[in-house]
This record gives structure tokens, C-alpha cells and sequence, in this order.
């Protein structure tokens, strides 16, 4: 493996190096990880595997990849994780329970995807949010109450989507939204 022995390395930045592929079980050594940087490469495929020993990991970048899918449990056992950013990938959908062990997370980055619809399960156990950028997608819509859910949200973005109308259950009792950014829509 080619980081066994690194037990005490924290933070890791494999990005910019054109991967297109990363052994399942890499990061496995790497328990005291909290920064991990997977960014600008080309890689196709997140592998769940990637993160088994990495409960201790605080901010994971994985943008600008060509994801297309994202599996349903890859994020599992990264419960301290307050920083997600799959962002500027050619994800279509993300399904229902993807960030539901994420319960320490703060700020997503969901930037440039190719997102049509949000769901509310998404954020059903996410009540740590406070900043969630969907930019730059496909939106044309908002499920109600699909933001009620997270105390904390200080900033939502979502501008350049194609949302056409607008309705206070989307935001419901948001007491903590200080900036809502819907520009070009």
C-alpha cells in the first residue's frame, strides 16, 4: 500500500494528477486523516471502500472528477465530516439517503452538476448545514419543506438553475437564513 506506515498524516492532496483510478483499500492506513483532497483528476467512480477507516476525516474534495453516479452508502462512515464538495461532476442524480450519516456536516458544495430535482431526504439528518451551494444546475423546481429540516442554514445558493416558481413552504421557518441567492433563474 502506498501509504501504510503514514499513521500520523492528517491531511492529504491527490489532486491535479490526472488518476483515473484508485485501489479500493489506498486510504486504509490513514485513520488519523481529516483533510483529503481527490480534486481535478479523472476518475469515473466514487468507491465506498475509499473511506472505511476514515471516521476521523473533517473535509473531503472530490470536484471536478467525471462522476457520474454517486453510491447511495459512500459516505457512511464519515460522521465527523463537515465539509462535502462533489462539485463540477456529470452527477444527474443523487440518491435519497447519500448524506444521511452525515450528521456533523456544514457546508456541501453540489456545484455544476447535472441536478433537476433536490429531495428533502437529503437533508432529513443533516441539522448541522449551514451552507449549501447547488449552483449552476438543472433545477427547475423545490420539493416543500425541503430546507425545514436544518436549524443552522446561514447561506443557501442555488443561482443559474431554472427554478420558476417559488413558494414559502420551500423555505418554511428558516430563522437562520441570512443570505438565499437565486440569481439567474
Amino acid at each position: 500500500n502506498a501509504f501504510s506506515g503514514l499513521v500520523n498524516l492528517v491531511g492529504l492532496d491527490i489532486g491535479l494528477n490526472g488518476l483515473t483510478t484508485i485501489p479500493a483499500n489506498i486510504f486504509r492506513p490513514l485513520t488519523n486523516l481529516t483533510y483529503l483532497y481527490i480534486d481535478n483528476c479523472a476518475l469515473t467512480e466514487i468507491n465506498p471502500a475509499w473511506f472505511d477507516t476514515l471516521g476521523n476525516l473533517f473535509v473531503l474534495a472530490m470536484y471536478f472528477n467525471n462522476f457520474t453516479t454517486v453510491p447511495e452508502n459512500a459516505f457512511n462512515p464519515l460522521t465527523n465530516l463537515f465539509v462535502l464538495d462533489i462539485g463540477y461532476n456529470p452527477i444527474s442524480s443523487i440518491p435519497a439517503n447519500t448524506f444521511r450519516s452525515l450528521t456533523s456536516l456544514q457546508t456541501l458544495y453540489l456545484n455544476q452538476l447535472r441536478l433537476t430535482s433536490v429531495m428533502t431526504e437529503w437533508f432529513a439528518t443533516t441539522p448541522n448545514l449551514q451552507y449549501i451551494f447547488l449552483n449552476f444546475n438543472q433545477i427547475d423546481e423545490l420539493p416543500n419543506g425541503v430546507f425545514t429540516s436544518i436549524n443552522s442554514l446561514f447561506y443557501l445558493g442555488m443561482w443559474a438553475n431554472q427554478l420558476k416558481t417559488l413558494s414559502r413552504t420551500h423555505f418554511g421557518n428558516i430563522q437562520s437564513l441570512y443570505y438565499l441567492d437565486l440569481d439567474e433563474n
